[in-house]
């Protein structure tokens, strides 16, 4: 699961850009935040280090950025890679 809006206003609600998900099959994963201008501000190979909203220690400014998660999944037949992209809204 992916929400498409999240606010990092410090209520505990909401406050990462993460993916939720049961981790047992994921062999591995990435994920990169780009801003409009296709400049990457944000990565992580940790699926429970969410995005926090900042930039460069900053908070970055509300509006939609783009992810793209690349993650391979291992079961009892093979791996499977995918990719997975689209939009999230930082509310501020």
């Amino acid at each position: 699961y992916l929400p498409n809006a999240f606010s990092p206003d410090g209520d505990g609600l909401n406050d990462e850009f993460k993916v939720i998900s049961n981790t047992e099959n994921i062999a591995s994963f990435h994920m990169y935040i780009f801003n409009r201008w296709g400049q990457m501000i944000f990565e992580s190979s940790d699926m429970q280090h969410g995005w926090d909203g900042t930039y460069k220690g900053k908070p970055a400014m509300g509006g939609v950025y783009v992810y793209r998660i690349d993650y391979t999944t291992s079961g009892q037949q093979a791996q499977k890679s995918e990719t997975l992209t689209g939009n999230v809204v930082l509310v501020r």
